[in-house]
């Protein structure tokens, strides 16, 4: 599984490795998580954490990554997480589904707005609810694939090109 993205205590990331922790320790399978962050105190942080939970095994922490590295490791995850309680956009997320990477995300509007059916979607303050739907989107290759298209789909709605376009709309809307 992959997370990018800041550790602030908003990210819910810490609910995502008590999740995983349930993965691990009630099933025979070996889930890990590769975290691409920026180093601040937040990392370092969030690296006691993962510590004290016992998770040093299951939870690589990489610090920052250029794009390149960042897309290659969404090639070689199962899946992409994002844990957050509260977003203003999610590009992450996007930038996920771009690449073809199934997203399971929180259940917040913005996410149900920003990635619409192209999402499984968890409850962000339940890691057993996390953990179950990253054993579903696991077991059910249709699932993925599903999410995979969706995925293609919703990211067709969003391009740097046609924001500039629509926001210079709306700029010359207010010319005189």
């Amino acid at each position: 599984l992959a997370y990018t993205g800041s550790l602030y205590p908003h990210k819910n990331v810490e609910n995502l490795i008590k999740a995983l922790l349930i993965i691990n320790a009630y099933r025979c399978l070996r889930i890990r998580l590769v975290i691409s962050c920026a180093r601040s105190i937040f990392y370092y942080r969030f690296q006691k954490e993962i510590n004290k939970l016992g998770a040093e095994k299951i939870v690589h922490l990489v610090g920052f990554l250029p794009d390149e590295k960042v897309k290659k490791i969404y090639r070689e995850a199962e899946a992409f997480v994002f844990p957050s309680l509260m977003e203003g956009f999610g590009l992450p997320g996007l930038e996920a589904m771009a690449v073809g990477l199934p997203v399971l995300t929180s259940d917040i509007p913005v996410f149900r707005e920003v990635y619409g059916q192209a999402a499984l979607y968890f409850n962000p303050r339940d890691p057993k609810d996390i953990a179950n739907k990253i054993l579903e989107l696991l077991k059910d290759e249709s699932l993925q694939k599903e999410l995979i298209a969706e995925g293609q789909k919703q990211v067709a709605k969003y391009s740097w090109g046609r924001m500039v376009k629509e926001t210079l709309a709306v700029y010359q809307s207010f010319a005189l």
